[in-house]
């Protein structure tokens, strides 16, 4: 016996375990019990299953010995079919979306038998019609998506209203904090199947709890599931979503400092001090391929003259735009815009990139030509999260 335990205790890794019809991947565990004056192992091998392609089953083999099993159906479908995933916690109103990801899994990922559950010339083709809610006070929103009865992902986006993100003066110590953490809202969602894509938002008044007659298989109505919360916070004051680039104390170039998608525009926006003397300067604006200039808009054509050259693109495209005061009287202060110039962006095959834009001021009789670069964040798509599929 003790013979036999020490075989056991010194051999225990050689235990081999395969998972058979599906995918599926192992977890470490070392984990083990200790009997009496010696160490017999309990060992235990954790595993997720991803998908199927039958009827699942469990081999353990220790040496020639081996044992096979199979998996019970209630051991799989522990999880729903469909899942909710917060893409973002804080959401700002400068960008006032609530976006929620939902995944349903194949159907295969299901415990089969898939005859069993589609008649002869039955379709089984289909869509699960998703609605996410949103309540913050007595108030709702709702958002739809729709996801194909065989597997996929659907992105349903909620705007709250601007109130959602002023939930008013704190008097207390206490309201103070939980003001500085934002307005808390619950998010829920609820499903039901449809023959199309076409979703309809549920109203929430048609939810129930979970009931009895629901487990044991009778559910005749959609239940509302918690997915979680998000924190609505107010943006300060100002505009941090633009940056600024200065020439010669007078000129100001600002666009948005958010990642340019490829089938964005990106706009620049050209202001000069209302105090400033300049009568005529002159821009040189330099992009590589991943720019390519649209247009230049005049802001007030009463107060200035613009002329173009918008240069050959290629490798890089210079544009020169001449700027001509008409006249020195207004009534603003601050800044002026005097124009705006658009670029469409161009994929480039990189799924990030950084395009470099110089900016060169020159002014008639004055030999120093002031220059200065922005940088531009590329991308081929709008990442806003990640969420992990396996839970």
């Amino acid at each position: 016996m003790e013979e036999l335990s020490e075989d056991l205790r010194t051999s225990s890794s050689a235990l081999t375990y395969q998972i058979l019809n599906a995918d599926h991947f192992f977890l470490k565990d070392t984990s083990q019990t200790s009997m009496g004056n010696y160490t017999q192992h309990s060992q235990k091998q954790p595993f997720i299953i991803t998908g199927l392609t039958g009827k699942p089953t469990i081999n353990i083999s220790f040496g020639h010995m081996s044992v096979e099993q199979a998996i019970p159906p209630d051991l799989i479908n522990t999880g729903p079919r469909v899942r909710a995933f917060t893409l973002a916690r804080q959401v700002r109103s400068a960008s006032p979306i609530i976006q929620l990801l939902f995944y349903a899994t194949n159907k295969t990922d299901d415990m089969m038998d898939l005859s069993s559950r589609v008649s002869p010339g039955q379709s089984n083709t289909g869509y699960i019609c998703v609605t996410a809610h949103a309540f913050w006070k007595s108030q709702e929103i709702r958002g739809t998506c729709s996801i194909s009865e065989n597997g996929g992902f659907c992105l349903a986006q909620l705007r709250p209203e601007p109130a959602w993100f002023s939930p008013g003066s704190a008097r207390s110590s206490n309201e103070r904090r939980a003001s500085s953490r934002g307005t808390v809202v619950e998010l829920y969602y609820q499903t039901r199947p449809s023959p199309t894509s076409q979703c309809i938002p549920q109203d929430s008044k048609q939810w129930h709890s979970p009931t009895q007659e629901d487990t044991i298989g009778h559910q005749s109505r959609s239940i509302l599931k918690k997915v979680g919360y998000v924190n609505l916070l107010r943006s300060p004051p100002g505009n941090p979503m633009f940056m600024r680039l200065r020439l010669g104390g007078a000129v100001i170039i600002q666009t948005s400092s958010k990642p340019l998608k490829t089938t964005d525009m990106a706009t620049f926006y050209v202001f000069l001090s209302s105090t400033s003397q300049v009568e005529r300067f002159i821009l040189r604006v330099t992009v590589n391929r991943g720019l390519l200039f649209n247009t230049v808009r005049p802001s007030d054509t009463q107060l200035w003259g613009i002329t173009l050259d918008a240069g050959r693109p290629g490798e890089t495209q210079t544009v020169l735009v001449t700027c001509q005061r008409k006249s020195s009287i207004t009534a603003k202060r601050g800044l002026l815009e005097v124009l705006q110039l658009d670029f469409d962006a161009r994929e480039q095959g990189d799924p990030a990139q950084i395009q470099t834009i110089t900016w060169r001021l020159e002014r008639p009789g004055n030999p120093i030509r002031d220059e200065g670069t922005m940088r531009i964040y590329m991308l081929q798509r709008d990442y806003v999260g990640i969420a992990p599929l396996i839970m």
